[in-house]
C-alpha cells in the first residue's frame, strides 16, 4: 500500500532528568508550540575496504539525527527552558543568561495518507535544541508573518531499554513510534507521559459476562462499546444496569442508575448478579 506523510501535531517536550545505566527518567510533558512542519534527517556515512583488488567490506556509521520543527514561536517560559536561558517569572522576564546544557524528549503525530488514513505517535528520547534565529519586519499593508526553526539534534539514549531492540532484547533507542490503527493506545494515554519500550502500555479487552435479564450496556468517551473493544488508562467508561444489579471488578452497579468510571487501568473481566 503506498502511504505518503500529510498532517503534523501535537509537538510536546519532556525535560531528561536522569539518562544512566540503572534508568531513564523525564520530567512533565509540556506542549511546545503549535508546528506547521516537520522534517528529519539522519547522519550516516559508509565508507568501502578493498582486499585483493576488490570491494570485500563496507563500514557504515550513523551519527547523530536534525529533525527541523517550523512552528509558533513558544512562549517565553518554554523558550528559556529550551534555550538554557532565563525566564524571571517575578519580574516576567526572558534573560538571555549564560546557557544551561540540557536535554529533552520530545514527542509529536504525523499523519499518513494512502489507501485510508492513519496516524503515528512518536518520542523522541534525547537531544537539545538549538538557539533558534529570529527574523521580523515593518508591518505593512501585507499578511506577512514570521514563524522560527527549532533544530532538534537527537542521539541515543545513555541508558538501555530492557526491550529496546525488540521485546527481551536490550539496548539504547533514539526514537519509536506506534501506529494508531493499531490501537495501542489512544493519543491522550501516548503522550501523558513519554512512553519508551519499557513502557507497559494500558490497553484491555473489554470481556463481559453478564447475568440473566440483566443488560449492560458500556460507553467508552461517549461512544457505545461491545464485548472485544480495547480499554486504555484513562478512558472513561460510563456504564448502564438495566433490570438488576452488576459487578464490573468487585464494584456493584445498580439497575436504573448511569455510573461514569475514569481512569481504567485494569479489564472488565466479568458482570455478574
Amino acid at each position: 500500500m503506498a502511504v505518503e506523510f500529510r498532517g503534523c501535531k501535537n509537538l510536546v517536550i519532556a525535560e531528561i532528568t536522569t539518562d544512566n545505566e540503572s534508568s531513564y527518567v523525564t520530567g512533565e510533558v509540556k506542549r511546545l508550540a503549535p508546528v506547521a512542519e516537520i522534517a528529519k534527517s539522519v547522519d550516516t556515512s559508509s565508507d568501502t575496504h578493498y582486499y585483493d583488488n576488490k570491494a570485500a567490506i563496507v563500514i557504515e556509521s550513523e551519527g547523530s539525527d536534525t529533525v527541523t520543527f517550523t512552528c509558533a514561536v513558544p512562549s517565553d517560559e518554554i523558550m528559556a527552558l529550551i534555550t538554557g536561558r532565563t525566564y524571571d517569572s517575578t519580574k516576567k522576564m526572558f534573560i538571555e543568561s549564560e546557557r544551561v546544557q540540557r536535554y529533552f524528549a520530545v514527542g509529536y503525530i504525523l499523519g499518513e495518507v494512502g489507501e485510508g488514513e492513519d496516524e503515528r505517535y512518536v518520542w523522541r528520547y534525547k537531544g537539545t535544541f538549538n538557539i533558534p534565529d529570529e527574523d521580523s519586519k515593518t508591518a505593512d499593508n501585507s499578511t506577512d508573518a514570521s514563524n522560527i526553526s527549532l533544530v532538534f539534534t537527537g542521539i541515543y539514549t545513555d541508558h538501555e531499554f530492557a526491550n529496546g531492540k525488540g521485546t527481551g532484547n536490550k539496548g539504547a533507542a533514539k526514537a519509536m513510534f506506534i501506529r494508531k490503527s493499531n490501537e495501542v493506545a489512544t493519543e491522550t494515554t501516548f503522550f501523558a507521559t513519554v512512553v519508551t519500550p519499557d513502557t507497559e502500555l494500558p490497553a484491555y479487552t473489554l470481556s463481559t459476562t453478564i447475568a440473566a435479564n440483566t443488560t449492560l450496556t458500556v460507553t467508552r468517551n461517549g461512544q457505545a462499546i461491545t464485548n472485544g473493544a480495547v480499554i486504555f488508562a484513562g478512558d472513561v467508561l460510563t456504564i448502564t444496569v438495566t433490570g438488576g444489579t452488576v459487578k464490573v471488578n468487585g464494584t456493584s452497579f445498580t439497575s436504573g442508575k448511569t455510573y461514569t468510571v475514569g481512569g481504567y487501568t485494569t479489564v472488565v473481566t466479568t458482570a455478574t448478579e
